[in-house]
């Protein structure tokens, strides 16, 4: 799958880089250089054709639009940035057209469907009642389920709140260049949305436009001209809590049904 964010494409490729993603859809992820944090926190530097960043800056910035993405991690290196390199610096080059080259156009979509790849084994519907019966004996009181035998599989509520979701990217580029001067532009638009509920519940949507333009004004003057626009809207839920929708569907009761007989969501005042 495509990097939704540029630090994925950093995971598992760049020594000493721990990228750590939660999951929800365009979430910023933790980025650890060298593991260990400074007083200032653990988000690196980030450099964007020569000017300071965010990681919060680099999610506006679509992938297919880097050139070349390096990590600075040894103390040497990030001595040029002072303080704000103590937890390294990400330095990040967009592209650029050719000299002397006719202008190219390229187009290029990508979908895909994201789905969990495995659940958490949890109790069945016989299973539970069985269990809260033995603990309600035990502790002196009565039957709480009278007959288990109709129970059966029951209920696994992680089947109800995840889905298979999907995720599309679409970019359209030109570039070229002449004798003196070369550029490149792009127009991105992704959408996400997440395994768990989806639809306007968890979502991500970018929008990207770039353009790069450089122009030699004389033999020692160049002009060059960086410009990018994004538009982001997003959703989430409320996750790696004890309310959160998926710890809710690994201790939810089995034996409840999500719906009724007619197909209908289920009224119980249980759920």
């Amino acid at each position: 799958m495509k990097p939704v964010r540029a630090e994925d494409a950093l995971q598992g490729n760049a020594a000493g880089v721990t990228v750590v993603t939660s999951g929800s859809p365009g979430a910023k992820p933790t980025v650890l250089i060298r593991g260990i944090p400074s007083y200032s926190g653990t988000d690196p530097l980030v450099v964007i054709d020569g000017t300071f960043q965010t990681l919060d800056d680099l999610n506006a910035l679509n992938p297919a639009d880097i050139q070349s993405m390096s990590v600075l991690k040894d103390a040497a290196m990030t001595s040029i940035y002072g303080v704000k390199g103590g937890n390294g610096v990400i330095v990040v080059k967009t592209k650029s057209g050719s000299r002397n080259t006719k202008t190219k156009y390229s187009f290029d979509a990508y979908y895909g469907v994201q789905e969990v790849a495995k659940t958490m084994d949890v109790l069945n519907a016989t299973e539970y009642a069985a269990i809260l019966n033995e603990a309600s004996v035990n502790s002196g009181g009565d039957l709480i389920f009278q007959d288990i035998s109709g129970l059966g599989e029951g209920t696994d509520w992680q089947n109800e709140v995840l889905q298979a979701a999907p995720i599309q990217q679409y970019n359209f580029t030109a570039s070229g260049g002449s004798d003196t001067s070369n550029f490149f532009t792009s127009v991105g638009y992704l959408s996400q949305e997440g395994v768990v509920y989806g639809g306007d519940k968890s979502f991500f949507d970018r929008l990207n436009l770039t353009a790069n333009f450089t122009q030699d004004l004389n033999e020692s003057t160049k002009l060059i001209i960086n410009t990018s626009y994004a538009n982001i809207q997003n959703a989430g839920l409320p996750e790696n809590s004890i309310t959160s929708v998926l710890s809710n569907a690994l201790n939810f009761d089995p034996t409840i049904a999500p719906y009724d007989e007619n197909g209908n969501l289920s009224t119980s005042d249980n759920i």
